[in-house]
């Protein structure tokens, strides 16, 4: 099999030149876009967009979007020329899907998160795309030392062996609410339950 490896030429394009896919089924937030400008912003323009000969956006829809909303007027470009219709719907799609395939190593990316916290970075740490919640409980799995804690030992589950404390037909007041050991299924469940309430 022959892999075509194309001589790629960046090129500056006008914002206001490049057409969006009508059809392009990958959405982007208001929130993500935002995301986006924040990280060209912060890191500069990494990524070109990819067009095809009349300027039509075949990936970087979101770039574009972030791009309009920083005012920026001429963008960073690669124009692929010689993919049929047919492959550049397929790419569009497969562009956004194949990234999403990836996983994350959990106890590497808390370390590495953990590590831009302790640093002055002059820029927010969720400009990584994660919330600070969610930065958070990653680096809250890690002991002091930076080593992955312990997990909590697993239920195992109730032991079978000796006798149930609870049978079907018994009524628990539990405070201010009750729980009954039934059938959700049976209609007399619901009667010995809520009574005449409704």
């Amino acid at each position: 099999m022959t892999i075509s490896i194309r001589d790629l030429e960046v090129e500056t394009a006008s914002v206001s030149l490049l057409k969006p896919l009508p059809r392009n089924p990958r959405t982007h937030t208001k929130k993500q876009v935002r995301q986006i400008a924040q990280s060209i912003e912060t890191f500069g323009w990494t990524n070109p967009i990819l067009i095809d000969a009349e300027g039509g956006v075949i990936a970087g829809h979101g770039r574009l979007e972030a791009a309009k909303l920083l005012g920026i007027k001429h963008v960073p470009t690669i124009r692929i020329e010689n993919m049929s219709e047919a492959q550049k719907r397929a790419y569009v799609i497969a562009d956004n899907r194949l990234a999403e395939n990836a996983g994350w190593d959990a106890e590497l990316l808390a370390i590495e998160l953990q590590a831009l916290t302790q640093v002055e970075l002059g820029f927010e740490v969720e400009i990584t795309g994660f919330e600070t919640a969610e930065i958070d409980l990653l680096i809250g799995g890690l002991e002091a030392d930076g080593k992955p804690a312990e997990p909590e030992p697993s239920f195992e589950g109730p032991d079978r062996s000796k006798p149930a404390v609870s049978v079907p037909g018994d009524l628990w007041w539990l405070g201010d609410h009750l729980l009954l050991c039934g059938d959700a299924l049976k209609q007399e469940s619901y009667a010995v339950l809520m009574g005449d309430d409704r």
